[in-house]
């Protein structure tokens, strides 16, 4: 079953960052944002994929994030635009609620 743990990190210039860390048995993600940029997926059912919003939040690999739900599933895709992804991971929403507790307490 996938889960999501969050720690801090720097970035380049030694600002904060968060580090969102998605794992499941045979995979690991992980996505570094602001703290305030992660607290925007609050609204995250908000962000249908059919309608086309989506939420660019944090990068990964050196590429940008983005975000969307359907159903009760999110699909985090990881690419240089939300239509030309090289990634894409499906988890629970409340994979991603979880994740926004977690920052919420740091």
């Amino acid at each position: 079953m996938p889960q999501v743990d969050v720690d801090i990190t720097l970035d380049e210039s030694g600002h904060d960052l968060v580090n969102a860390k998605f794992t499941d048995d045979r995979w690991e993600l992980n996505v570094r944002a602001r703290a305030s940029e992660f607290l925007t997926l609050r609204d995250i059912r908000a962000m249908d994929w059919n309608s086309r919003r989506v939420a660019k939040v944090g990068t990964s690999a050196g590429a940008g994030v983005f975000w969307c739900a359907d159903g009760d599933g999110a699909t985090i895709m990881i690419g240089h635009d939300e239509e030309t992804w090289d990634l894409a991971i499906s988890v629970p929403l409340r994979l991603v609620d979880d994740l926004v507790r977690q920052v919420e307490s740091l």
